[in-house]
């Protein structure tokens, strides 16, 4: 379903040049989803640069590159400059961005994986802004991917909390102004994983690149 979503959006470019950037540090294991779906995906540029466009064509492969530029703490650099600098070299048509995500519902979390064609501005979901991916910034199309693995802990709160009261006769604003003055500073920029957060990472990012892989390598579908 993953892939024929990603097809929808690629349109005509599955055949031209792609650069998969997964981000992410892969040290933090909710945020290794990008740098782990990397390490899986089949990146085939540099074998149609030695073998030419007939061997392309002869296995039906698209031409996939990756980049994991890991995190500003780890580079001292924006990961948009680091894309960037790629894509002046490679020049490819089309940039899929891989991110972990942080959710706005406890449901969500490891649950649900994400797809748009308008970009993503990493660290955003846990108050880290850094500047966007999207076509504006980079010149190129962008398609984001991402799965929720940390929800704020005061959507914890708030989520837990709403359904308690569904039930009373508080009103609605009463129930919102409790929940503000419970979350206070005791849950500023506090998140939480699942304790299985590991393996949950290990068969997204499994998932999400054969997604990609089957969209632009008809080879491994025969």
């Amino acid at each position: 379903m993953l892939a024929h979503h990603i097809k929808k959006l690629t349109g005509n470019l599955s055949s031209d040049e792609i650069l998969v950037v997964g981000l992410g540090n892969r040290e933090v294991t909710p945020d290794a989803l990008g740098p782990q779906v990397i390490d899986n995906l089949f990146v085939t540029r540099h074998l149609i640069r030695e073998y030419g466009r007939e061997f392309k064509e002869k296995n039906k492969l698209g031409s996939v590159s990756a980049i994991s530029p890991g995190v500003m703490a780890q580079t001292g650099m924006e990961t948009v400059e680091i894309v960037k600098g790629v894509i002046e070299e490679t020049k490819p048509k089309l940039i899929i961005v891989i991110d972990a995500l942080a959710s706005r519902s406890i449901d969500r979390v490891n649950t649900t994986i994400q797809i748009s064609d308008t970009g993503i501005s990493p660290g955003s979901g846990v108050g880290n802004n850094r500047k966007a991916l999207n076509e504006e910034t980079l010149g190129v199309k962008v398609i984001a991917i991402g799965t929720p693995t940390v929800v704020d802990a005061a959507t914890i709160v708030a989520d837990t909390l709403t359904k308690y009261f569904e039930s009373s006769e508080f009103s609605e604003e009463e129930v919102f102004k409790f929940i503000s003055e419970v979350n206070g500073k005791q849950v500023y920029n506090m998140f939480v994983t699942p304790k299985d957060v590991d393996e949950a990472v290990r068969r997204l990012s499994y998932t999400i690149s054969e997604a990609i892989n089957s969209c632009f390598s008809s080879a491994l579908l025969s």
